[in-house]
């Protein structure tokens, strides 16, 4: 994955409330016209669930497990998980 495509899917991933899925993943990415590369790379996800944007990068090969426990503790918690689409994206579309 080329580096800048690598920032974008890290900003999309921050912009995400979690804990979510895969499929809440690629659905949010799929309404926020996130581009084809990034939406190809979360269709690469095992089906779980994901507690920080650190294991989402983790399970995609582009961080070391080990780190996958440290990330961004404020989205522990969020009541999004059972919900269709992710909540508090930046996506490029309202």
């Amino acid at each position: 994955m080329m580096m800048e495509h690598h920032t974008r899917l890290e900003k999309f991933l921050e912009g995400t409330e979690y804990p979510t899925t895969k499929a809440n993943l690629v659905i949010y990415a799929e309404r926020y016209g996130i581009e084809h590369q990034i939406s190809q790379r979360l269709l690469q996800l095992p089906e779980r669930k994901f507690d920080t944007p650190t294991e989402v990068l983790s399970a995609l090969g582009l961080v070391r497990s080990t780190s996958a426990k440290d990330s961004v503790e404020s989205h522990r918690g969020s009541s999004n998980y059972d919900r269709n689409i992710p909540q508090g994206g930046k996506g490029g579309h309202s």
